[in-house]
C-alpha cells in the first residue's frame, strides 16, 4: 500500500550519540539524533522532490489495482493537484473500502485543501483502522486538526493556551492528558517529531499550530534529552510566529543558565583535579626528600651512597 507518510519522513541517519547538558547542569550522552537538524532538512525539502522518491520506489504488483491507483493519487497530491487526488482516493475507497492508507491519504489531501472537517473525519477513520501507524502518532494529527478548526473560528485560540498543556516541571515518564487520553512526555515528544517532519515539507510560512508544537517540543527535548537541542528548537519557533516571544526568551534563559552552570562545574572539576594532582606531587617530593629516597644532584647522590655504605 502506498502511504504518503513513508515518503515524507526523511531517511534515518546512522546511530549517533548526542552530547549535551541537562537542566541540572550535568553532562549527558545519549543515543539518538538531533531533531532540530532533521526538522530543518524537512523545511528545506520541496514536496515535488518526493515525486522522485515515488518514481524510484518499486511499484505494486499489477494485480494490486488499489495500490496502483493510490500511487497515482499520491502523485497528484505531491504535485499540488488536491482535487484530482481526492477524486482518485474516493474512488479507491468506494471500490476497496477499509484500507488504512486510503483514509490517511484522504485526510492529508483534505487538510492541504483546507477542508478541515473532512480531513478530521478521515484521519479519525484512519486511526480507527490502524492506531499504530505513523509510529502511533496519529492521535496528535487528530488534535492538530481540532486546533486548526478552533483557530479558524478564533485566531487567538493558541495565544494563551497550548495544544498540549505541559506542567512547569516534568520528566520523560510524566503522564500528560491530551484529548481525553494519557501519554508520557517522552511519547508526546516523539509524536510531535514525526508530525512535524511531515508538515514541514509542506508548511514553510508562519503557522500558529507549527509554532505551538515546536515550542512544546523544545521544552520536552530540553527536559528529557539535552538542553542544547531544546534551545535550538525554541529558536526555530520564532520563524513560525509563536504569539508570545517572551515565553521563548524565558525558556532559553533557563537553558542558558543550565549551560553556564554546566561549564562552571566543568571548570571547577578541572581546577580541583589539577590542584589535587599538584598537591599529591608536592607531597611526594617532600616525602622523598625527607627520606632520601632520591637525590636532586649527582653530588648529593654520591654523598647519600657514601653514607649508606
Amino acid at each position: 500500500m502506498v502511504i504518503l507518510f513513508a515518503l515524507l519522513l526523511l531517511p534515518a541517519s546512522a546511530c549517533i550519540w548526542v552530547e549535551g547538558s541537562n537542566l541540572a547542569g550535568e553532562h549527558r550522552r545519549i543515543e539518538g539524533t538531533h531533531p532540530d537538524q532533521r526538522l530543518t532538512e524537512a523545511l528545506l525539502t520541496d514536496p515535488e522532490e518526493k515525486l522522485d522518491l515515488l518514481a524510484d520506489s518499486p511499484p505494486p504488483p499489477e494485480s494490486d489495482t488499489a495500490s496502483l491507483k493510490e500511487r497515482e493519487g499520491v502523485k497528484e497530491l505531491l504535485s499540488g493537484n488536491y482535487d484530482r487526488a481526492i477524486g482518485l482516493l474516493q474512488q479507491i475507497e468506494a471500490d476497496h473500502p477499509g484500507r488504512y492508507s486510503t483514509a490517511a491519504n484522504l485526510g492529508t489531501a483534505y487538510e492541504l485543501q483546507d477542508d478541515l472537517e473532512s480531513a478530521l473525519k478521515w484521519i479519525q477513520e484512519g486511526v480507527r483502522r490502524n492506531p499504530d501507524s505513523h509510529h502511533g502518532s496519529e492521535w496528535l494529527h487528530v488534535e492538530i486538526l481540532k486546533a486548526r478548526i478552533e483557530l479558524r473560528n478564533n485566531p487567538s485560540y493558541l495565544h494563551d493556551r497550548r495544544l498540549i498543556p505541559l506542567p512547569e516541571t516534568f520528566t520523560d515518564s510524566t503522564p500528560i492528558s491530551v484529548g481525553g487520553h494519557t501519554h508520557t512526555a517522552q511519547a508526546i515528544g516523539e509524536a510531535i517529531f514525526y508530525q512535524l517532519q511531515e508538515r514541514l515539507v509542506f508548511v514553510k510560512d508562519p503557522d500558529p499550530v507549527i509554532a505551538d508544537l515546536m515550542f512544546t517540543f523544545g521544552r520536552i527535548e530540553g527536559r528529557v534529552n539535552v538542553i542544547e537541542s531544546g534551545k535550538r528548537l525554541l529558536q526555530m519557533t520564532r520563524r513560525f510566529g509563536f504569539p508570545r516571544p517572551a515565553l521563548i526568551t524565558r525558556e532559553i534563559d533557563i537553558y542558558d543558565k543550565a549551560i553556564a552552570d554546566a561549564k562552571t562545574r566543568k571548570t571547577i572539576r578541572t581546577i580541583l583535579s589539577i590542584t589535587l594532582a599538584l598537591a599529591a606531587f608536592t607531597a611526594f617530593i617532600i616525602f622523598a626528600w625527607k627520606t632520601k629516597r632520591f637525590c636532586l644532584t649527582r653530588k648529593a647522590h654520591n654523598q647519600h651512597r657514601a653514607t649508606m655504605a
